[in-house]
């Protein structure tokens, strides 16, 4: 692809002013970018399209990142409220996304410990049965509180 866009060429012009070190991470960069793209193939079969483009934006927070704090390049103020935003952004999804996960388990927890109370009730009205039930569930409840 870089000697099909004529980069091959540039490469050589620039040549004397590359270190070693620079064609390290060169060659590094080209060998992981196949790894990155597999793995963003693999990642959007298995998280919402929400999460995915999340990710895709905290990646990119990363590389400014990277290269203010290493490479010591500099931005504009704006830039970097806007890197911030992005990032926030990125954040306050995640917590909501864990918070409405979490009411959605108690949901199905609640729903499922008022199911095994009617069976007991059907099974016959004993209460003996219908506290056994009970104390199996607080059992699960507190195992899943763990």
């Amino acid at each position: 692809l870089s000697v099909g866009l004529g980069e091959l060429r540039m490469l050589k012009d620039d040549g004397p002013y590359i270190t070693n070190m620079g064609y390290v991470y060169i060659t590094l960069s080209c060998m992981c970018a196949p790894c990155i793209g597999y793995m963003a193939i693999r990642a959007q079969r298995r998280i919402s399209a929400t999460s995915f483009l999340v990710i895709t934006n905290l990646d990119k927070i990363i590389v400014v990142t990277f290269g203010i704090l290493v490479l010591a390049e500099s931005y504009e103020p704006m830039a970097c409220v806007g890197a911030f935003l992005a990032l926030f952004g990125g954040a306050y999804y995640t917590w909501e996304r864990k918070r409405l996960n979490d009411l959605e388990t108690k949901k199905a927890i609640k729903e499922e410990k008022e199911s095994r109370e009617e069976d007991a009730l059907l099974i016959g009205s004993d209460e003996d049965a219908l506290e056994n039930v009970r104390e199996t569930l607080g059992e699960d409840d507190e195992q899943n509180r763990v």
